[in-house]
């Protein structure tokens, strides 16, 4: 494995969901609030803490369902951490990382800036975390969630995003995520999109957005044949922190669920 893998695996981690029958489907979720006028979208960089992918692809749903609020990814991935018991460099599955949401919200990013070059230990320390923010990050407690498995189908999965407008999938994530057919490192739309996987390294959260969304992330004109993402690798991946795939990647979009107030 080459160094540009090795560094992935190093902050990917997307874990299965445990099965639970006290889960609900994503059918039972009630819809989230319409695009808020004016809506600012805020497109988030994990940088290469850990594998926190779901804590940054969360803070997008945030971002959303509290019309344009920049929440904090470290503050939602320390609640993370504190719920699951697992090791820090560990990643997370789609179940902790909403029940944190229900549980404790998140607070402002300007309380609780990510500072990637932190050690992983220090960064997830439940140190960093002191009551006023959890009083700011209260008022952002989500009510509901649900999930689905795949298999899916494309006009399925294009009904459901465009129903919540913010979708999490967790998804298989191959080497043409981030390289071009000839296997050069590149985030440049017109090398890796639509996407495809090439060779599986790991399992990723992405957050799948509605064909409205899309135009507001600066997509002028969606494609109905292509399914929009918003990648948290910062603004420098794809278009602008936007990527897309077509119906031939369906097989590797494994689970999605949704979130609401």
């Amino acid at each position: 494995m080459n160094t540009i893998e090795t560094m992935l695996q190093n902050f990917i981690g997307a874990l299965e969901r445990p099965v639970d029958e006290r889960d609900w489907p994503l059918s039972d979720v009630p819809p989230p609030t319409l695009v808020p006028p004016g809506f600012k979208p805020n497109i988030y960089n994990q940088g290469s803490i850990e594998p926190s992918c779901g804590a940054g692809a969360c803070a997008t749903l945030e971002n959303f369902n509290n019309p344009g609020a920049i929440v904090s990814m470290q503050y939602i991935w320390i609640q993370n951490r504190l719920l699951d018991g697992l090791p820090a460099s560990s990643g997370s599955d789609m179940r902790t990382l909403f029940k944190a949401l229900q549980n404790s919200g998140s607070c402002d990013e300007s309380l609780l800036e990510a500072n990637v070059q932190e050690p992983i230990e220090q960064y997830v320390s439940p140190t960093n975390i002191t009551q006023a923010l959890v009083l700011n990050a209260m008022p952002r407690r989500i009510n509901f969630y649900g999930f689905q498995y795949g298999p899916f189908t494309w006009t399925g999965l294009q009904q459901t995003v465009n129903l919540y407008h913010v979708v999490l999938a967790r998804i298989n994530l191959g080497t043409r995520f981030y390289t071009n057919a000839n296997g050069a490192y590149s985030y440049s739309p017109a090398d890796i999109f639509p996407l495809q996987l090439g060779t599986y390294v790991d399992d990723h959260f992405i957050v799948l957005i509605s064909q409205d969304l899309a135009k507001i992330y600066g997509i002028e004109n969606p494609n109905p044949n292509f399914q929009y993402f918003i990648n948290d690798w910062g603004s420098q991946y794809g278009q602008d922190g936007v990527g897309w795939f077509d119906a031939t990647y369906l097989p590797h979009i494994v689970e999605i669920g949704a979130v609401s107030k």
